[in-house]
């Protein structure tokens, strides 16, 4: 896996299908993840390991889907240990995905 945030090829590709709607994809992504990096918080003070998991789930499909492979991948990692209910292991994940979010984000807003 590359040390790149976001793998351009995709975003590339996105953009030559979605025509006019990739700006819309790419806002909507940004909204959506600020409330999943929202829930991932609220759902670990909480200790809700479900709902942890739920929102890990839905961010790791949606950055996949832009070619956040990073990002992903850390979001699969905390999926893992809240179904195994490792508490430690989720808390150094949380502190690995914050700032992976943001390099994502900042390549993400040059687009809009």
């Amino acid at each position: 896996m590359s040390n790149d945030p976001i793998d351009l090829e995709v975003l590339k590709t996105l953009e030559t299908v979605m025509e006019g709607d990739f700006l819309l994809l790419i806002k909507t992504y940004l909204k959506d993840s600020e409330f999943r990096i929202e829930e991932l918080d609220k759902y670990r003070l909480s200790a809700d390991l479900d709902n942890l998991r739920r929102a890990a789930h839905s961010f790791k499909g949606s950055s996949s889907n832009l070619g956040a492979l990073s990002l992903a991948s850390h979001c699969m990692n905390l999926e893992e240990a809240c179904k195994e209910g490792d508490t430690s292991t989720i808390d150094t994940i949380l502190k690995d995905i914050k700032p992976e979010y943001e390099r994502v984000k900042d390549i993400l807003r040059t687009y809009v």
